[in-house]
Order: structure tokens, then C-alpha cells, then sequence
């Protein structure tokens, strides 16, 4: 069983613009392995999120591979990629995308709820997941009566929900003051402690420093550097 969770290679994205083709990504390449814990940062526009996405299955890249547990999710059907990414791939997101209407529990099970399937599995699950958190005094609570960090934590919840052995998170820190920050960091390198991967995006010093490497990205390209 390979130990790499997350294989990367010459990985290359263009889009046109009026102004003639822009390189978002440029032949970019890295492993990580599970238990690793990577922070990715560099200046707005450098192509971070575009590698975020073709990372999260969400865009095809126009050169390289990407594999995932094993798997190269673009060879599969969309159809097949997508059951793919739920079950190995979770998603944070600076931005929690909670549903308003929708109470912690639910907004946990909300993938689960909207495939229509037996829920009964994964409500165990999610109830896990919050208790651990320090939610589980939450559970019938909407998102407007959560505080910022709260909202934070069910929305990781939510990402952990299946079990994912890669974790994606994009500026997960840029809505937190420094303590809600240190919790949700320390909550990711509990889950590459366990065993998963997190890749993390991020312009924050603290997020940058809580992660066990750290990689630079500079016009589209990939520079490492030891922290």
C-alpha cells in the first residue's frame, strides 16, 4: 500500500483571456504523504486556488496527473470522479457555506441528506465528529446563533463526515481571530497525525508555522522551501 496520498506531476493550466493566455500553473509537481501537514502560500493571483481545484478533482488540468490514494481521478467518468471526491476529499473553505435554515446536524449531513440514501451510518458519524469538536450542545442549533469559530468547526466536521484521507483547506483561518485559528489548526494536524493529508492555503504566518512544511508559489510555479 503506498504511504503518498497525494502525488502531484508537471501539472499545467492555462486560460485565454483578451489579452492573450495566461500559464495559471506552470509544470508544477510534490508528494505528500499521509501525516503530512503542507501549507501553500504566495501572492493573490499566483495560481493557488487553481491548483486547489485541479487538486480537489473540481478542474482539469490541461498537462500533468494528479493522483489520489492510489487512484488518478481523471481518468474516471465525471460521474464516477465525483463519488470519488466525496469519499476521498474533504473541503474547508475560508468562506463556511452553511445553510441558514438548516441546523449543525444537518448542515454536517447535508451531502448525505440531499443523496436521498439511509443517513443512519454517517448521523453517528457526524455526531462523533461534533462531540469531539465541542459541539454536541450545538446539534439543534441554527448557524446564525453560532459564533465565527463554531460555524468554522461544523464546517470542518462536515469535510471529515466520510473519512477522507486528503484534506484541501483554503485560507481556513482568514475568518478567525488567533484562538478560534489555533483550534482549527490544531484540528488538522490531529487529522495528519491520524493519518490523513492536509494541504492547506493560506496567507496566515500562525497557519503557516502549525504545518509541517511549507511551499511557495510564485507566477504559477512551485518553489519549496524548508521552513
Amino acid at each position: 500500500m503506498t504511504d503518498f496520498a497525494l502525488k502531484v506531476s508537471d501539472l499545467s493550466k492555462r486560460f485565454a483571456t483578451r489579452t492573450g493566455v495566461v500559464n495559471a500553473v506552470q509544470e508544477v509537481g510534490f508528494e505528500l504523504e499521509k501525516g503530512d501537514f503542507a501549507a501553500l502560500h504566495g501572492p493573490s493571483g499566483c495560481g493557488k486556488s487553481t491548483l486547489l481545484l485541479m487538486i480537489g478533482t473540481l478542474l482539469s488540468p490541461d498537462e500533468g496527473s494528479i493522483e489520489i490514494a492510489g487512484q488518478l481521478p481523471y481518468e474516471l467518468s465525471i460521474k464516477k470522479r465525483a463519488s470519488f471526491r466525496a469519499d476521498q476529499v474533504g473541503f474547508v473553505f475560508q468562506q463556511f457555506y452553511l445553510i441558514p435554515y438548516l441546523n449543525v446536524l444537518e448542515n454536517v449531513l447535508v451531502g448525505e441528506l440531499a443523496g436521498g440514501g439511509d443517513t443512519e451510518k454517517f448521523r453517528k458519524r457526524a455526531e462523533t465528529l461534533l462531540e469531539r469538536f465541542g459541539l454536541s450542545h450545538r446539534i439543534d442549533h441554527v448557524p446564525a446563533t453560532l459564533s465565527i469559530g463554531e460555524q468554522q468547526r461544523v464546517a470542518l466536521a462536515r469535510a471529515l463526515l466520510r473519512s477522507p484521507g486528503l484534506l484541501l483547506a483554503d485560507e481556513p483561518t482568514g475568518n478567525l481571530d488567533r484562538d478560534n485559528s489555533e483550534v482549527i489548526l490544531g484540528f488538522l494536524a490531529e487529522f495528519a497525525q491520524e493519518g490523513g493529508a492536509v494541504l492547506m492555503v493560506t496567507h496566515d504566518d500562525q497557519a503557516r508555522a502549525s504545518a509541517s512544511q511549507s511551499m511557495e508559489m510564485k507566477n504559477g510555479a512551485l518553489l519549496t522551501n524548508p521552513r
